[in-house]
């Protein structure tokens, strides 16, 4: 609340200036209402649902755990949502994870938290690319292969459009590029 709060008052003082919420990890419905009046980005980190989840469990009444990471209720109120690991916060840095988790909603011992807040690869994949450039406010040049942005991007081992999403964190990085340059190669 005091985010939001704070938020909306440099709105009214400066215009959007697009802020961004980390986290948001249990907002309210009026929180939710107000990033998406006020165009706030929130920047949550579902990893946090298999390494955390448990606790969540164990500490959180029916009604918190039902909005807890809730991505689908953002993106279905037309939320640009951007996801981050929270390196080195978590353990696990692995993009592919928090995909996962994101999708699963699964804890590390298997228990499911809010499953109606499940999305799906492409919305994750979203997130993660046009989703995190748009938080940083560089959607022009970031985010998405397209003619005139600065050609940052992977290729990996596997097409995550095809494979299980319960083996979607096998996936390896063969090279990276920056730019348009290869700066890593696998092999």
């Amino acid at each position: 609340d005091l985010v939001v709060d704070t938020y909306k008052a440099l709105h009214a003082e400066f215009g959007n200036t697009r802020n961004r919420i980390e986290h948001f990890g249990l907002p309210s419905t009026k929180n939710i209402q107000d990033v998406a009046d006020f165009g706030f980005v929130p920047v949550p980190q579902p990893i946090f649902l298999e390494e955390l989840g448990q606790n969540f469990i164990s500490s959180l009444d029916d009604e918190y755990l039902s909005r807890c990471y809730p991505v689908k209720t953002l993106l279905d109120k037309g939320i640009s949502v951007a996801f981050s690991t929270d390196a080195p916060v978590v353990k696990n840095v692995n993009p592919w994870s928090c995909i996962k988790a994101a999708i699963t909603r699964r804890t590390s011992v298997g228990n499911t938290i809010a499953l109606n807040e499940s999305i799906s690869i492409q919305e994750a994949l979203y997130a993660y690319t046009m989703g995190s450039a748009y938080a940083e406010g560089k959607e022009k040049t970031k985010g998405s292969l397209e003619a005139g942005k600065l050609a940052d991007f992977i290729v990996v081992d596997k097409n995550p459009m095809e494979i299980s999403i319960h083996t979607i964190d096998s996936i390896q990085v063969e090279a990276t590029y920056i730019g348009g340059e290869i700066r890593y190669s696998k092999v």
